[in-house]
């Protein structure tokens, strides 16, 4: 939406003083051209904007670099223009243009106007950029249509043909909408099978390796590519393709309809639920290459579909949290990581480019308190973010250390590859630490940026163990294995977790604990460490850890191959993998589970016999689920710092030193790391921490061990 003001020279014939008072917009027609390569040329014209509901379509693209530009004629007057925008011009043209139409859907470029920011708005005028952008909602959601240009792309044409293919997939749209109703109703949900109908057989062309590039496959490229788009990253164009009834993304030539592209998401669910196999056609090469590659990239359009079934609710809420759902998107203007979604929200915050970027984000979070009554936003909170900004002097902007950098400026997070405790993969919506404790006093003194809340001080951080990419020696995993020996040989000898939570079943173990703390604990450290990283959650049923069923068993394995599992492929290099796995077995304290012998006779020693056949059958190991829950271990636990409390407790954060405090505030979802001042506290960073996550901290205050306190945040 903003842009730099070498862009525009704006001309008094060119920019007339719209009317305020009754909104009025600028809106473009594009000329006709004898050829796709003559210049862009567009005609302005003013409409008040209650008339004009409904006539136009608004354009949503990506500005792409400001020193990047062309010139094209508005109203014979030249402008220079991103190279981007002229490109988007030059193909809604030729749609309308066409003979015969391009796509069955170029017809809808014909004989109307258009709406595109940087020609639409004076971007040199704060006032009318302010009041323009407080007009977005009308302008995106009241449009019978949205053109999203993605760029031209490589083999947009077969991208095109996936996504329209997977869109017909027979019982996908039914399947999708019986899982949702699930997921609210709190009811098991069936596993699809992602062949629905038997379409795959019918494009074996998909499911064949035909290039060593990427995927191993051509089509899957494109789509791949498709996903890649620029597009994807930005503020502005997530609230532009939410809010119209109806959206195009123009990707080269090609046209394809918004609910087909968000298809991708709900079939690539089923593919990870119900894996493909047994299929003669399908390479499995591409097939794994597909889910590592282009799988987690759906995740964006399921965002989008979130956000676009919600504007179909009855009843709206205020929905100020959509500013830290959509954090990783960005910004040329941080201020319009919040304006520009202001058309999703339901609030009364007005966009105002008057005010700087540490008055909009403290005015923002005053207004979150007000209207949700917690303190959420802290969850992604954290000091090394700022540090780092300031030692490569990214931004000078000065922010209090409560307000999440990472929000404001996610392309520093991007960059400095920084690790919050909201980038971890897990179930904490699970967990409610503050639970019986009241956010009510939480206020923001804006003028001086300080956030005030309530909150127990639980105890200070003993140690803490750096990212075990400090064990690093080239050989890939073994540094995660070195880091896991280490740390629960140096901390075993103390660390008692006495105030985590036992495994079910197991309801004397706490008691006999704390009159031997370090004779008996009621975990292992290699067994907390299991736990942190999975975030004491199962990653596929969403249930909480419990190590006596057979669930979290099973789980335990798959963990034991991920960080056990030796490099290579030789006989000689998976039995000793088999030795390291052994070791972490007895660490995670699962006690002896001697099964069968294996089907050489070997004895199970303390495995199962069935994850012995698994690992010594090399052909099978690429099946089990160490691929997948290798994000969990990297996301939670290598790149992140692992601490130990006074009391003996492990967690995990992105940052902390020895000293620093454990807090739980009222109103967040996790605990949080501080740090004392001369005049109140830092946030160091939240944190996941066994033994403080299910209201513990309002048991110590009733046990008369701590006390609620007025925290002033710096």
């Amino acid at each position: 939406m903003s842009a730099p003001s070498s862009l525009n020279s704006p001309s008094p014939v060119l920019y007339e003083t719209l009317d305020k008072t009754r909104p009025q917009v600028r809106l473009l027609e594009i000329c006709p051209a004898e050829s796709d390569e003559a210049p862009v040329e567009v005609k302005l014209c003013t409409r008040f904007l209650d008339d004009a509901v409904g006539s136009f379509i608004p354009f949503s693209y990506v500005w792409g670099d400001p020193e990047d530009t062309e010139p094209i004629l508005v109203n014979g007057i030249t402008k220079q223009v991103t190279r981007n925008l002229a490109s988007l011009l030059r193909m809604a043209r030729r749609h309308a243009l066409a003979d015969p139409p391009l796509s069955a859907d170029s017809a809808r470029f014909r004989g109307t106007f258009f709406w595109a920011d940087a020609i639409c708005i004076n971007q040199d005028d704060t006032d009318e950029r302010s009041h323009q952008v407080g007009l977005m909602e009308s302008i995106y959601s009241n449009a019978p249509l949205v053109a999203a240009w993605l760029g031209e792309g490589r083999n947009a044409h077969l991208a095109a043909h996936v996504i329209a293919t997977i869109a017909k997939c027979r019982g996908l749209a039914k399947w999708w909408d019986e899982m949702q109703t699930a997921a609210a109703e709190g009811t098991d949900m069936i596993d699809p099978d992602p062949d629905l109908g038997g379409w795959m057989a019918k494009y074996p062309e998909f499911w064949q390796q035909d290039t060593e590039e990427l995927c191993g496959n051509t089509y899957w490229n494109a789509v791949d590519c498709f996903l890649d788009a620029a597009y994807w990253d930005r503020v502005w164009t997530f609230q532009e393709v939410v809010l119209p009834a109806d959206g195009l993304f123009l990707h080269g030539s090609s046209l394809i309809k918004r609910r087909d592209a968000m298809a991708l998401a709900p079939w690539f669910l089923a593919l990870d639920r119900q894996p493909i196999s047994g299929l003669a056609f399908v390479n499995e090469r591409v097939v794994l290459a597909v889910v590592s590659r282009v799988m987690w990239k759906t995740f964006r359009l399921s965002r989008i579909q979130q956000h676009v079934d919600d504007r179909l609710l009855p009843m709206r809420p205020a929905n100020l949290q959509i500013v830290y759902a959509c954090w990783n998107l960005c910004a040329s203007d941080p201020r319009d990581k919040i304006y520009g979604l202001l058309g999703l929200m339901n609030s009364d915050i007005v966009a105002d480019y008057t005010k700087d970027t540490r008055d909009v984000f403290c005015g923002f979070f005053a207004t979150w308190i007000r209207a949700h009554g917690n303190l959420e936003f802290l969850d992604r909170s954290d000091i090394a973010n700022h540090l780092a900004a300031q030692e490569v002097g990214q931004n000078q902007v000065t922010l209090p250390s409560w307000i999440p950098r990472s929000v404001v400026f996610p392309e520093e997070y991007l960059t400095n590859k920084r690790d919050t405790v909201s980038g971890l993969l897990g179930p904490l919506d699970a967990f409610c630490p503050s639970k019986g404790l009241s956010v009510s006093s939480a206020h923001v003194s804006e003028s001086i940026g300080r956030l005030k809340v309530s909150g127990v001080l639980c105890e200070r951080i003993k140690e803490v163990e750096g990212s075990w990419r400090s064990f690093d020696d080239g050989s890939g995993r073994r540094d995660i294995l070195a880091g896991f020996f280490y740390l629960t040989a140096k901390w075993s000898k103390y660390a008692n977790n006495q105030m985590a939570f036992p495994p079910a079943g197991t309801g004397n173990m706490k008691e006999k604990l704390l009159e031997e703390p370090t004779q008996d604990p009621a975990i292992t450290v290699g067994q907390a460490l299991f736990r942190i990283t999975f975030l004491d959650g199962h990653p596929k049923y969403g249930t909480r850890l419990d190590m006596e069923t057979e669930e979290t068993r099973a789980l335990a394995m798959d963990f034991i191959m991920t960080i056990a599992m030796a490099q290579g492929t030789t006989e000689e290099q998976g039995r000793d993998g088999l030795s390291n796995a052994i070791k972490v077995y007895s660490l995670l304290g699962l006690g002896d589970y001697h099964g069968p012998p294996n089907e050489e006779g070997q004895e199970s020693m303390g495995l199962p016999a069935k994850f012995l056949r698994d690992w010594l059958t090399l052909g099978t190991r690429q099946q089990l689920n160490f691929v997948r829950y290798q994000d969990s271990l990297d996301m939670n636990v290598t790149r992140k710092v692992k601490f130990l409390t006074e009391r003996g407790c492990v967690g995990v954060a992105a940052s902390a030193c020895p000293g620093d405090l454990i807090s739980v505030v009222a109103g967040c979802t996790t605990p949080m790391i501080l740090r004392q001042t001369d005049s109140g506290y830092e946030v160091v960073a939240p944190c996941f921490v066994l033994g403080y996550m299910d209201g513990e901290a309002k048991d110590m205050v009733d046990r008369g061990e701590a006390e609620i306190e007025t925290l002033t945040i710096l």
